[in-house]
């Protein structure tokens, strides 16, 4: 737990949890988040959102938009929405519910703590084996009330899941965009005695939102000691990037 507080301490931990938060009090307010369905919403985040975070994270250097919309369709339309429509028993969702939220935590404080990789290797072995039996009895539940289909609530359910994924696709990019600039601020950071938002200021100015430069940038960061002024830090930016 002391783990996770200092991860959601940190500044793209705060815009997650305020825009999860704000996003979930927007749409209850247009009326689609009932009360209901908050479970649904909860489970969302757990098994739609925060894998796609997750691999973001891991891979802010390579990630494109392509990758980034196949994994919000792959982690939440396909298996998120029969999951949420037809559930477990109550016994059973009191019992995998806690055991989520568990692994899921875990896997965060492994990515942030020098752990050994079999412990991940347990904690991500457990989120795949509770995915499967939710997947299992979801689809079970589904193919046993086939005919919903055709019922216009069904419909409405699916509606559910369709805008939160658009939803969370600005929060997506967000994190896509922090780490690229974190990245490039802590390095010129160790090399300078710059100011951290003079840094990020003249990164913007030269490379806006390019990923492609941003990345060419931290490719070639040898090319940043002993910088004395701001001046001198977007020479060496140009002189890089042309």
């Amino acid at each position: 737990m002391k783990s996770i507080k200092k991860i959601l301490v940190t500044i793209p931990g705060i815009v997650m949890v305020i825009y999860i938060l704000a996003f979930g009090f927007l749409l209850y307010k247009l009326g689609y988040l009932k009360s209901t369905i908050i479970k649904d919403y909860i489970w969302w985040v757990l098994f739609g959102l925060l894998p796609v975070i997750f691999r973001v994270i891991e891979n802010y250097k390579t990630i494109t938009v392509k990758h980034i919309i196949k994994d919000i369709i792959k982690f939440s339309i396909i298996p998120l929405f029969i999951i949420n429509s037809y559930t477990m028993s109550l016994i059973g969702e009191l019992l995998i519910i806690p055991l989520a939220a568990i692994c899921s935590g875990c896997l965060v404080m492994c990515d942030y703590k020098d752990v050994s990789p079999y412990v991940k290797k347990v904690f991500n072995g457990g989120l795949i084996i509770i995915s499967m039996v939710m997947i299992y009895y979801g689809f079970k539940g589904f193919i046993a009330n086939i005919d919903d289909i055709k019922d216009i609530v069904f419909w409405k359910s699916i509606s559910i899941d369709i805008v939160c994924i658009l939803g969370s696709i600005p929060l997506i990019f967000y994190f896509s965009w922090y780490l690229l600039y974190e990245q490039v601020g802590l390095h010129i950071g160790f090399r300078s005695k710059l100011n951290k938002w003079i840094i990020y200021l003249v990164t913007f100015k030269n490379c806006l939102l390019c990923r492609v430069k941003l990345v060419l940038i931290l490719d070639n960061m040898n090319e940043f000691y002993s910088i004395e002024s701001w001046r001198d830090l977007d020479y060496r930016f140009k002189n890089i990037l042309s």
